[in-house]
């Protein structure tokens, strides 16, 4: 999908129905910012709202994701490519969120362990008990970046649970 052509597109609709950025907005139920960013290329429309562009715009939603009008030739070709596309982008964020995940479990388990360590007598059942935590945060964090297709997230969390 590429966000600055269907920006575009969405203006273009837009105009050509003789619909302010506002009226738009109204009907959708979103701000004004929103249709904004949409058309400025800085973010894409919620997919719920792919059907009521669809009606208020008068295009097709495979036209949506393809940024511009399609002709019958090839509109299965084109149809086939959105879906690939559609899969491929959640697949992106879906792996970003779990990266993030990650991340945070790993420095939040690094965390605990640390001030369990600073707060407490090391010899402590609240020193141990901290660092037990500690390193089970860590640990699933490492193993939940370990399994993301990112390798500099690896090596990253990788070197934060040796330390």
């Amino acid at each position: 999908m590429n966000q600055e052509k269907i920006g575009k597109f969405i203006f273009e609709c837009k105009k050509a129905e003789k619909i302010t950025q506002s009226e738009l907005a109204e009907k959708l139920g979103v701000t004004d910012w929103s249709v904004s960013n949409w058309e400025n290329e800085k973010n894409m429309p919620d997919l719920p709202l792919f059907k009521s562009l669809r009606e208020i715009l008068n295009i097709t939603i495979n036209e949506l994701l393809s940024g511009g009008k399609i002709n019958k030739d090839n509109y299965q070709e084109k149809l086939e490519e959105n879906i690939i596309n559609t899969i491929n982008n959640s697949n992106k964020k879906l792996e970003q969120k779990n990266q993030l995940i990650g991340l945070i479990l790993l420095l939040f388990g690094f965390l605990i362990s640390t001030l369990g360590l600073m707060a407490f007598n090391p010899d402590s059942h609240f020193c141990s008990f901290s660092i037990i935590i500690g390193m089970l945060f860590s640990s699933l964090g490492f193993f939940k970046l370990l399994n993301s297709k990112s390798n500099l997230k690896t090596i990253i969390s990788l070197i934060l649970f040796l330390i």
